[in-house]
């Protein structure tokens, strides 16, 4: 054996250099007992998913008073249409519109942050947009003297405290039409952050926060063309009048969003409950306009503002602001259908308070010296209202997520 040439001079030889290269790795992932849980439930578990829904949606009738009357053949003149008088009828109006099944859509997106700084599935940034249509426009209505002998619109009458009615169709005085036409579409959108509170044998609660936007735009028109046939009358005969009322209003939300969701899984399929309030301020917009075109039997036209119901004292724009709160309920079944695809099914109910209506704005009281351009001589009606109510939505959702 061959002594080491270094041993006799005391040096001690250094140990050799590692020559494997040194790896370093960073800390493993945190993977929760959620996280497990929930790589059973959801199809995708990637950063990022998205999700797409149908929506068959109701929503509370739009408050209509009586805007249309009839009365039988032979009803003397000064009762023909009158509200309250033998024999008249409401052909339209006396009841909530636009209260019919309508179709909308959902979309969602969002973003599991832990992806970078969490557990897996424990906290995620989502946003949607909600879209709902006008429906079957249950709000809409035409008569002519072609299927009414006698056709009228109804108002009680300011001079002589009295109700009273505007002849559009009456045998040997006048020959028309009337059309109601109404329509009304809501949007929402919002982004929250959701993150795991609470879970147990029985599920999880998670808590929601974020801001919530929401608008509902309605409108209303009235029109009412009518040809004058009597003889003696002031007006000329086979003088046209063209009378117009239009109606709008506009409600935007803007307000904070704070809810609960829980959630549990059983048998293939997890259900889902969420319960959020969201509270801010609701901007009302209410827009009245009206017209009255005449057309002379020599074809001179006239131009004047205000219709039947929207007349000077009423017409115009008017804005005002509101605190409210809006809570929702939403209920939904899952199930996984494909190793990237679940299919989902719900209810949600959704209730805005203080939401200005285009029916809620309808003054049936006139003074009728302001019609076809009068000047107003008494009490100024219709005034404007700007009565508010209570907006309820509610309905069934089909969807599927990535």
């Amino acid at each position: 054996m061959l002594a080491d040439p270094l041993a006799a001079t005391g040096v001690v030889r250094d140990s050799p250099p590692d020559t494997d290269p040194v790896i370093r790795t960073r800390p493993p992932r945190t993977v929760s007992d959620w996280d497990l849980y929930t790589g059973s439930v959801y199809a995708n578990t990637s950063p990022i998913w998205v999700q797409a829904e149908y929506l068959l949606w109701w929503l509370r009738g739009n408050p209509l008073p009586p805007l249309v009357t009839s009365s039988e053949p032979g009803t003397p003149r000064d009762e023909a249409g009158v509200l309250g008088a033998p024999g008249t009828q409401v052909l339209f109006g006396s009841e909530r519109v636009d209260d019919q099944a309508r179709g909308g859509f959902r979309t969602a997106l969002g973003v599991r942050l832990g992806h970078w700084f969490d557990a897996l599935m424990d906290c995620e940034l989502q946003g949607d947009y909600l879209w709902l249509g006008d429906g079957q426009s249950s709000g809409d209505f035409g008569a002519d003297t072609g299927n009414e002998a006698i056709l009228a619109r109804p108002f009680f009458n300011a001079e002589l405290g009295l109700p009273d009615a505007l002849l559009v169709s009456y045998p040997g005085v006048t020959a028309g039409a009337v059309g109601i036409e109404t329509s009304s579409d809501f949007q929402a959108a919002g982004v929250a952050v959701r993150r795991g509170w609470v879970s147990g044998e029985a599920g999880r609660i998670e808590w929601l926060a974020g801001y919530r936007y929401l608008r509902l735009r309605e409108e209303l028109s009235a029109r009412s063309v009518l040809v004058v046939t009597e003889l003696n009358s002031p007006i000329p005969s086979d003088t046209l009048l063209d009378l117009s009322d239009r109606f709008e209003t506009w409600n935007e939300f803007h307000g904070g969003d704070l809810g609960l969701q829980w959630w549990t899984h059983t048998h293939g399929w997890t259900l889902e409950i969420v319960t959020k309030v969201a509270v801010g301020g609701l901007s009302r917009i209410v827009s009245i306009d009206g017209e009255t075109v005449t057309q002379t039997p020599d074809d001179d036209v006239l131009w004047q503002p205000g219709g039947l119901l929207a007349l000077p004292t009423n017409l115009g724009r008017r804005r005002s602001t509101c605190f409210t709160a809006a809570p929702e309920l939403s209920l939904k079944l899952r199930r996984q259908m494909t190793r990237h695809l679940i299919f989902t099914v719900g209810y949600s109910l959704l209730v805005v308070d203080r939401v200005a209506r285009t029916g809620d704005q309808l003054d049936l009281t006139v003074n009728p010296s302001q019609l076809n351009g009068g000047e107003l001589t008494g009490l100024p009606r219709p005034a404007a209202t700007l009565n508010d109510s209570t907006l309820w939505l509610h309905g069934l959702t089909l969807g599927l997520e990535w």
